[in-house]
């Protein structure tokens, strides 16, 4: 009996999804849980900043300034985390700041990700001419330094969020392409993988075909349920060399597993 797996993920066992198995691994994590819990206070302070800090954050009382923290001498109650050299309460500044970093570093990793990413797909299967110009472009990109050019679209365009947000973007996407690139010529290049199990006297093969990039067309290639490996390399960089993607490894050990089902 032959079975050919083109590109397509394993069926989950029991019932049991591929995200619910990395939701479970993630929970084991302490660090992981530990980052979740901090995220999500910072993410709920930015979406009910309102109703948490009442007092104005620009609000300034100079008969108030510089009042230590609640714990010390000398420290009220009203302000909790106390208030700068104006008389701002520090603590609605820090909950109303965090919507505002929310903010810059969504739409940021958005517009440098999608730039980097799209970028590094292009390259990393186009390659030729395709991949020389981006490379080029890059190392344009790579000899400025990225805060001076910030400044530099800063005032030109002017001063704003938006601005600073779009400077940050356009000069962030360079992080991207090199580990997107790298990790599309790896799935582009890789060999199709066999794997033979003995069945009551017949030979099962199982032919895990993680490249799939000779022969497809672009569109397909970029977007099929195999690239999701490359995206996650732009999160956690390149894996180790000679080390099987966590996909095909995962395919393997549940195959041998369940070999006596085939």
């Amino acid at each position: 009996m032959e079975v050919t797996l083109t590109g397509a993920r394993p069926a989950p066992d029991h019932g049991v999804s591929n995200r619910t198995v990395a939701l479970r691994r993630l929970a084991r994590d302490p660090g992981a849980v530990a980052g979740a819990v901090v995220v999500l206070i910072v993410a709920m302070c930015a979406i009910f900043a309102p109703l948490i800090a009442r007092t104005d954050p620009n609000l300034q009382n100079l008969s108030s300034t510089l009042v230590p923290p609640m714990w010390m001498t000398g420290g009220s109650g009203a302000h909790p985390l106390g208030t700068d050299n104006l008389g701002r309460d520090l603590l609605a500044r820090i909950i109303w700041g965090s919507r505002v970093s929310a903010i810059v570093g969504i739409c940021v990793v958005a517009i440098g990700g999608s730039i980097g990413v799209t970028a590094g797909l292009l390259a990393g299967y186009r390659r030729g001419w395709v991949d020389a110009l981006i490379a080029r472009i890059t190392d344009v990109q790579l000899a400025f330094p990225l805060v001076l050019l910030a400044v530099a679209i800063v005032a030109v365009v002017g001063p704003g969020l938006w601005t600073v947000i779009a400077a940050i973007g356009l000069t962030s996407w360079v992080q991207y392409v090199r580990v997107v690139r790298a990790e599309t010529l790896s799935l582009r290049e890789r060999a199709p993988r066999q794997f033979r199990a003995a069945h009551t006297g017949r030979e099962t093969q199982i032919i895990l075909d993680a490249g799939a990039g000779a022969g497809l067309p672009a569109r397909r290639f970029a977007f099929d349920d195999r690239r999701p490996q490359a995206f996650r390399g732009a999160i956690h960089g390149s894996r180790e060399p000679g080390r099987p993607a966590a996909d095909d490894q995962h395919v393997i050990e549940r195959l041998c597993r369940n070999k006596h089902a085939l």
